[in-house]
């Protein structure tokens, strides 16, 4: 899937429609009873895709991130990655969504 945001082929298509699409939905119709009222589609799918790309970047950069923080990728750091990223998308997201999305993890 990454392959074909990165460089799009002819199946991006098929990927976008069957893959993205539908993983979006299931994000935005999760998380939506949080957020705030008249929110509006933009704003929750550009909240979805930061997080993503939050999750995206320490999943990619493993090296840099090992090299940066001096921790290897095992269980204990990957559950701080977890908690910190949650935390800070909280963050992100506003005081008033932290409470009640603090209840899905």
């Amino acid at each position: 899937m990454i392959r074909e945001v990165d460089q799009p082929s002819e199946a991006f298509e098929l990927v976008a429609d069957q893959v993205i699409q539908p993983f979006f939905k299931e994000l935005a119709d999760t998380l939506c009873p949080f957020m705030s009222e008249g929110l509006g589609e933009e704003r929750l799918m550009l909240n979805i895709l930061s997080i993503l790309a939050v999750v995206l970047y320490f999943n990619v950069a493993r090296v840099a991130v090992t090299r940066i923080t001096g921790c290897e990728y095992d269980p204990a750091f990957k559950a701080r990655l977890v908690e910190h990223i949650v935390e800070f998308s909280l963050k992100g997201l506003g005081e008033s969504q932290r409470a009640a999305l603090r209840g899905l993890s």
